[in-house]
């Protein structure tokens, strides 16, 4: 089976309550489990990160229903790559929220502290998605 990676950044909309993050995190687990997409959502600063895996097609719907989705806006894919396999599998799709302490381990790949996914570039947005997976493993 062909597998993809999508990364892409986005902005919170102004007008959605942040309360909604755990209404969206439930809606995406449940719709990822069931077409076999995996991966993980992080927020921060207003800002979103995401990364999915799973067949194409499916990748590719899934994106195309999240850009449309009038919570987010100022969509910019980072990456979209074939993959071989997949590197959150654990995780229809686990959601991170930014604490202070990861903002600043953000150090660790950018200049800036500041959590801007916007500003990333795809090899920083992969990298720390990698490193908060290794983090975030064991709570599951």
């Amino acid at each position: 089976m062909k597998l993809a990676r999508l990364l892409y950044a986005s902005r919170l909309n102004p007008e959605t309550d942040p309360n909604q993050l755990a209404r969206i995190h439930e809606t995406a687990n449940t719709r990822n489990a069931k077409h076999n997409v995996s991966g993980i959502l992080i927020f921060g600063n207003d800002q979103f990160l995401q990364l999915l895996e799973g067949a194409p097609t499916d990748i590719n719907k899934l994106y195309l229903n999240i850009s449309r989705d009038p919570r987010n806006f100022d969509h910019l894919l980072l990456d979209y790559s074939e993959i071989s396999e997949r590197q959150f599998e654990a995780w229809a799709m686990k959601l991170v929220l930014i604490t202070p302490k990861q903002q600043a381990q953000l150090k660790q790949f950018q200049p800036q502290e500041d959590f801007e996914p916007l500003k990333m570039n795809a090899e920083i947005a992969l990298k720390f998605c990698s490193f908060l997976r290794d983090r975030n493993s064991l709570a599951g």
